[in-house]
């Protein structure tokens, strides 16, 4: 992993910390920590053992991806109020650590494992993509060293979390609720659309766009995404065998579902007010139509109608539910990955 060529002038203990950090930051150990709590937690959802040993291991993980995020915040040299979550790297790192942190709240409150499990996944493919991204410690504008910005940055990167936990439980829910019902077309289809039409949504730009960042990064959420949902779909399979397991585990996927979408809808809406204030403040305008303010909003539709539905949707809600979580986590996809790299603006790296 790179870093700045100024942190050679840096205190000799700032230097000691750097190495340190390298070497933390640079290993598989997240990845194996969260792949580990991954697939504990899939145990514990399907089983529902493993409860302690799976919530141990999840909280390890955080700790570990903690110590990074911090260590990267030290040696940064940045002020106590500017944490790193000021370039894609570093937004993907703390994405990771905030979501998880949210679930774990969440897991401690209801004890289902569903947030857990989301989140380890979560985590997983977004440590993945890190691995293909520049992590390189780098200076920002000073307009950036703004309380009121990094606020800003750091709302909306837990409702981004959340949004992205949301697609990786309506993934399987959409699967299940179709499998339970009858007739083979239903099935085919939605096994067609969880296998080959999301993932190619998600992979297109990696064949379209000559970006290397943008292919790699694309490439990776698709193919993580693909898995996801081969391995989901087997485990559900599997489940269905027991109607009455299944009923249960639905009804806990979709609680989750709308508590992770209310999250996800309030942090993303008073992000983007933060945004809009601080928008003032250096350009001297709240908003512009930039295309990531325009696909944050698109974002925050989607999900108010994803939570304004239920009351009319009678037995459907959580399929409903399930269907505008899935648009909404596209929508943030496209603002966090497409909009940063192909879609010039005031908040974008094309």
């Amino acid at each position: 992993m790179n870093t700045l060529a100024v942190l050679a002038q840096a205190p000799l203990w700032r230097q000691e910390l750097q190495s340190v950090y390298e070497a933390l930051g640079g290993s598989v150990w997240p990845l194996v920590l969260f792949g580990v709590s991954a697939a504990m937690g899939l145990a514990r959802v399907v089983s529902n053992r493993l409860k302690r040993s799976t919530l141990c291991v999840f909280a390890a993980s955080i700790l570990f991806l903690a110590g990074v995020f911090v260590l990267r915040w030290i040696v940064s040299g940045r002020a106590w109020y500017l944490p790193p979550v000021m370039n894609q790297y570093e937004a993907m790192l703390a994405s990771a650590l905030l979501g998880c942190i949210v679930a774990m709240v969440l897991e401690l409150r209801w004890r289902n494992g569903v947030a857990l499990l989301a989140s380890s996944l979560y985590a997983v493919m977004i440590l993945l993509a890190c691995r293909l991204v520049d992590g390189s410690l780098a200076d920002h504008p000073g307009i950036l060293d703004s309380p009121l910005m990094a606020m800003h940055v750091a709302i909306i990167i837990i409702g981004h979390a959340v949004a992205g936990m949301t697609l990786l439980l309506s993934y399987p829910y959409l699967f299940a609720v179709i499998w339970r019902s009858p007739g083979w077309p239903a099935k085919a289809s939605v096994i067609a659309f969880q296998v080959a039409v999301i993932p190619g949504l998600i992979g297109w730009p990696a064949l379209a766009f000559a970006n290397p960042e943008l292919r790699d990064v694309c490439a990776t959420f698709a193919g993580a995404t693909y898995l996801i949902a081969v391995a989901g779909m087997g485990a559900l399979a599997f489940v269905t065998v027991s109607p009455r397991t299944d009923s249960a585990m639905l009804a806990g996927m979709d609680r989750a579902n709308i508590i992770l979408a209310r999250i996800g809808c309030f942090a993303i809406t008073l992000g983007t007010i933060l945004g809009a204030a601080w928008g003032d403040v250096a350009w001297g305008r709240w908003w512009g139509w930039d295309p990531k303010e325009t696909w944050a909003l698109i974002t925050i539709v989607l999900l108010l109608i994803a939570l304004h539905v239920r009351p009319i949707a009678g037995e459907r809600r959580g399929l409903i539910t399930a269907v505008f979580c899935l648009l909404a986590a596209g929508a943030m996809l496209v603002n966090w990955i497409v909009v940063n790299y192909l879609l010039a603006g005031l908040h974008s790296y094309a």
